[in-house]
């Protein structure tokens, strides 16, 4: 690990730039970047441009989502942390976004497990945000002589719902 560190101290100090710097960003990726996260970064930045959310799951896919920021900061608001990493560093990077992984199992199985976990969860808020009948759209009758009744109308695409309490 010291060896690592080392390396990309020698790398950053030879590019010497600014941070922020777009163009920088390409030339640190250039000469350490791998196929992988490179690859990763035009995913991201394509699914940004798109308007299509991006599940970031762990440390290289972060690392990726990181990068892909600096060279458009719009993908920003496409990110959904869905695990938190025992990995050191993971954290920096969630909290650089200023975001909370929606899970933190002390996962670090990779494969994208954390992704795989948290997209039913993710699907099942859409769905609540998008499906779910709001108080205004649900009539409710008042109790009758028999017992307690409710009828729900909900969206065309549910069916209609009745309640009874037992006698």
């Amino acid at each position: 690990m010291k060896r690592k560190a080392l390396t990309l101290k020698k790398v950053l100090n030879r590019l010497n730039k600014k941070k922020s710097d777009k163009k920088n960003i390409l030339n640190i990726l250039s000469e350490i970047g791998g196929h992988e996260i490179n690859g990763m970064i035009g995913a991201i930045l394509s699914a940004a441009k798109n308007k299509k959310p991006v599940l970031i799951d762990g440390v290289i896919s972060s690392a990726a989502a990181l990068a892909a920021s600096k060279i458009n900061s719009n993908v920003n608001e496409y990110l959904i942390f869905c695990t938190k990493s025992t990995e050191p560093g993971h954290s920096h990077i969630y909290k650089y976004f200023s975001q909370t992984p929606i899970l933190s199992l002390g996962l670090r199985l990779g494969e994208g497990t954390g992704v795989a976990l948290a997209y039913p969860l993710i699907k099942a808020a859409i769905t609540q945000l998008t499906d779910i009948a709001e108080l205004g759209d649900i009539s409710i009758d008042k109790p009758n002589p028999e017992g307690f009744m409710a009828k729900w109308q909900t969206y065309p695409r549910t069916q209609q719902i009745s309640v009874r309490r037992p006698a």
